[in-house]
């Protein structure tokens, strides 16, 4: 079965059902930063817009930068990281993370930033959504849901053991949508964690 895990920081964390499609090893080949981008992608139809989620190239940098400075505010909070950053992040020699953008007649709407970890014992990867905006207007489409769909269809791509998302614990719309997803189920019982000190 599924098994918790420990997130840092306060989050309401919830795992997206991947266990069927689980091998007994992870994938031959797979390394995080030489991964084919022509998984995940899909065409979902909304409404009257064709909104189509891809995997973002550097030319989405802007917007995705954008993106994750408006996630930070929504948060009270302000983006430290720069562009530069965010291209060595998603595009650079050894990538730390993969995103995903979402796009209504060719306008970016939304984003989904995930980060992997290896689980040494396990010889296993597990994937963090760590990023899902969505602009104002947008929401409450069905969008957020394509994206974390496209972010499964991804980590059973790489044979990842486990996806999670996580959510503040003050965003009440989030958790209920969150918890009305058929595939997501709610963490508990992670543990206690601590935080080193990095400074002196």
């Amino acid at each position: 079965g599924l098994r918790s895990c420990v997130l840092p920081d306060p989050v309401i964390a919830a795992v997206i059902n991947t266990s069927r499609f689980i091998s007994n090893g992870i994938a031959s080949s797979v390394i995080w930063g030489d991964l084919s981008q022509t998984a995940g992608p899909r065409k979902p139809t909304m409404g009257t817009d064709m909104t189509d989620i891809t995997f973002a190239t550097r030319h989405d940098l802007p917007a995705i930068h954008d993106m994750v400075r408006a996630l930070s505010a929504f948060h009270g909070e302000v983006a430290a990281v720069t562009y530069p950053e965010l291209e060595k992040m998603f595009f650079g020699a050894a990538p730390m993370a993969k995103a995903l953008i979402t796009k209504q007649n060719g306008a970016p709407v939304g984003y989904a930033g995930l980060t992997p970890t290896m689980v040494i014992h396990d010889g296993r990867l597990r994937i963090d959504i760590h990023h899902l905006f969505i602009h104002d207007g947008h929401r409450a489409k069905g969008i957020g849901t394509a994206l974390i769909a496209a972010a499964k269809d991804f980590a059973i791509s790489v044979v990842a053991t486990r996806l999670t998302i996580g959510t503040d614990p003050d965003n009440a719309t989030s958790i209920a949508a969150y918890t009305a997803m058929p595939d997501l189920q709610e963490m508990t019982g992670g543990g206690p964690r601590f935080r080193v000190n990095l400074e002196g």
